[in-house]
């Protein structure tokens, strides 16, 4: 009797533990299955004195960022420092399992004023800065994996370039070698730590971002330590990751280089439902973009709750409301993390919402719970007034093979009015310049789900900036629904194989060889037969067939 209680009791306490793991699974535990980090920036005052605030981070997050506790605010003078608040910051990361994102060391906007305002000369100042660098990265780097070594250095306006005017390291020294000096110091100070370049209004093509790539590239070639550049990514709600995102990260790689996404907040003027879950969309949109690239380690918050953000609580920019009850967009983040692909696709029954796809050509894209091919929802693609807006995901990264191959796509579609082809199409921005491509089209109306399907040979070089599957129609403007997408390189048919024999007649008159042995032989294969005749025979000739 005793030991069948034993037995009963450590069943039900694995149930038990069963149900606590996935009942209160974290971002954090989704996060490390991929090896992906999600975090936020952390403001002193409630991290020191809200329990709820520390829990928070604990159970949810496997990173962290101090929101201004690394930054100069703590060099007091020549050579002397208060660590008070980044202690308490790498303690607490240490105490409960967090990695540490350092920001910043050096950024124009954050100069003591003892530097500022005092009588030093340019030799000073960077004999100063120097030793700063080098005290504070090494006093944390068992806990800070990555450093924003300078921020914001990118003028605003053209011709894009480091700033000259209101920015005390450039009118100090007269150059902007001041940039590659701090890389330098820090990756003396840590040789293992990962160094970043951030800046805002960088993220896309053109404009400031093309400064930013100047830099870095220009860094990259001088031999400075930098590893990666760090995307802000204050946006609207609204803001799709797009194309030009797209285009951007990939050239950065090409440089060698890693980008993290650092600073992300998606705010909302006059907020309801509606925005709300759009704002959860992106936030969707903003993790895919981030875990499926292999060059795109974590994606860090400017904050986690609304009732902590530089941007005002009335903005509802982040993902857990002001009472710390996870937002729409908590839970879009969760899904995604949650996601596996299927048929090559992220999302591609739509059971999750409309998350990982994007709008096409100023189409509206949402889900629907009432009209669907399998499950339970399908998408719906509407605002159409010319046949490519549509319905589209990036594929680049993870299903794109370099060189030549054949992929295969398959939907399923149904229009909500009228009759007319449906369409598959991969649009392809590499070296060459930009194409489109049909993958797979069929006839589709408004009665049912007809399937679209089909396949085609894709070639890129060079350099894949773009690359995105997309749903559209061949010549209505209808509004249509579309369920269970599916896209993947098709599978080559096997090699077909033929067996090879030979014999001698009259047995015992020769033998004879085949090169390569074996006698089993894909098709295409060169075999070499060679004949000997036996003392007293001659060879005559071959007969059979193959």
């Amino acid at each position: 009797m005793k030991r069948f209680l034993i037995i009963k009791l450590k069943i039900i306490f694995v149930m038990l533990s069963f149900l606590l793991n996935n009942l209160f699974c974290g971002l954090r535990d989704y996060a490390a299955q991929r090896n992906f980090y999600i975090g936020p920036a952390v403001t002193n005052n409630p991290l020191r004195n809200e329990t709820q605030y520390r829990n928070t981070i604990i159970s949810e997050f496997n990173q962290m960022v101090g929101e201004n506790e690394f930054k100069m605010y703590i060099w007091t003078g020549p050579y002397s420092y208060n660590f008070t608040n980044p202690d308490y910051y790498a303690n607490f990361a240490r105490q409960n399992g967090l990695r540490l994102r350092g920001h910043c060391l050096v950024w124009h906007s954050v100069v003591p004023d003892w530097l500022r305002n005092g009588n030093y000369s340019a030799d000073q100042v960077r004999q100063m800065l120097e030793a700063y660098i080098k005290t504070v990265v090494d006093r944390y780097k068992d806990v800070i994996d990555a450093w924003d070594v300078v921020n914001e250095a990118i003028s605003d306006g053209s011709p894009y370039g480091v700033r000259t005017s209101n920015n005390f390291w450039y009118e100090k020294f007269g150059t902007s070698d001041y940039i590659r000096w701090a890389f330098e110091w820090a990756h003396q100070a840590d040789p293992d730590c990962k160094l970043f370049y951030n800046d805002y209004g960088a993220e896309g093509m053109g404009g400031k971002a093309d400064g930013v790539y100047n830099l870095v590239s220009s860094l990259k070639n001088q031999g400075v330590p930098i590893h990666g550049v760090g995307w802000q990514c204050h946006w609207g709600y609204n803001s799709f990751i797009g194309d030009n995102h797209y285009e951007n990260l990939q050239r950065l790689v090409a440089l060698g280089l890693e980008v993290e996404v650092t600073e992300l907040d998606l705010a909302i003027d006059n907020p309801d439902t509606t925005k709300l879950n759009v704002q959860a969309h992106n936030y969707a949109n903003f993790t895919f973009f981030c875990m499926t690239h292999p060059k795109v380690k974590r994606m860090m918050m400017w904050g986690f709750t609304d009732k902590y953000t530089w941007l005002g609580s009335e903005k509802v920019p982040l993902i857990f409301d002001t009472n710390y009850n996870k937002k729409p967009a908590y839970y879009a983040i969760e899904a995604v993390l949650k996601m596996q692909p299927s048929g090559g696709i992220y999302n591609g029954g739509f059971e999750d919402n409309v998350y990982c796809w994007v709008p096409v050509a100023g189409a509206s894209i949402s889900e629907n719970t009432s009209i669907y091919r399998s499950g339970t929802r399908s998408a719906f693609v509407s605002n159409r007034s010319q046949a490519y807006q549509g319905i589209g995901q990036h594929v680049l990264w993870y299903l794109l093979e370099k060189g030549t191959g054949t992929y295969q796509a398959s939907c399923w579609m149904r229009l909500a009015s009228g009759s007319d082809q449906g369409k598959i199409t991969l649009y392809i921005r590499d070296d060459s310049g930009n194409r489109y491509i049909t993958l797979a089209s069929g006839n589709v109306n408004n009665s049912n789900f007809s399937q679209v399907s089909g396949q085609a040979t894709v070639t890129w070089s060079g350099l894949l900036r773009v690359a995105r599957l997309y749903i559209e129609t061949q010549n209505s403007n209808a509004n249509f629904y579309v369920d269970d997408v599916s896209f993947s390189k098709a599978e080559s048919a096997p090699p077909q194989q033929y067996t090879l024999s030979v014999s001698i007649n009259p047995q015992g008159a020769g033998s004879v060889s085949l090169n390569p042995a074996g006698g089993v032989y894909v098709a295409g294969t060169t075999v070499t037969l060679t004949a000997q005749a036996a003392s007293g025979w001659v060879f005559s000739s071959w007969s059979g067939a193959i």
